[in-house]
């Protein structure tokens, strides 16, 4: 499988995640953890309590984030938050994507574009790395 051609950015807090589409948004959302949310005790991570209270606080104000996850049947997008049950948004299994990185980057996108001030989409770093396998 080619590697896409799609910039992908670091995550200020989570090396772990890249953002594909809403840069802008969600290294704000990013930023304001940093300020809002006190350190935790092990390096690079934050005092659980606070950091759900935020969570909840940016749910509210409709803050999303969307995962472009790779699984058995191919390429999906989900809620990136346990706030909303990590659902599918979209998947092969329900029909909208074909399981392509390609299709559900598309969709993604289209769903990023409807509200762009307030979502984004990611990819775990080790998946996207997988890409140019």
């Amino acid at each position: 499988m080619p590697t896409p051609s799609v910039s992908a950015t670091p995550s200020l807090l989570n090396p772990a995640w890249l953002i594909l589409v809403g840069v802008d948004s969600y290294h704000a959302k990013e930023r304001r953890q940093i300020k809002e949310v006190p350190a935790g005790v092990i390096a690079g991570t934050f005092e659980s309590d606070p950091l759900c209270v935020f969570q909840k606080k940016e749910a509210s104000m409709g803050i999303r984030a969307a995962e472009l996850s790779l699984s058995k049947f191919g390429w999906s997008v989900r809620n990136v938050s346990g706030l909303y049950g990590f659902s599918v948004l979209a998947g092969v299994r329900s029909g909208e994507l074909d399981g392509s990185f390609e299709c559900a980057l598309r969709w993604a996108t289209t769903w990023q574009e409807e509200e762009p001030l307030v979502r984004s989409v990611l990819v775990r770093a080790f998946h996207f790395a997988q890409l140019a396998a």
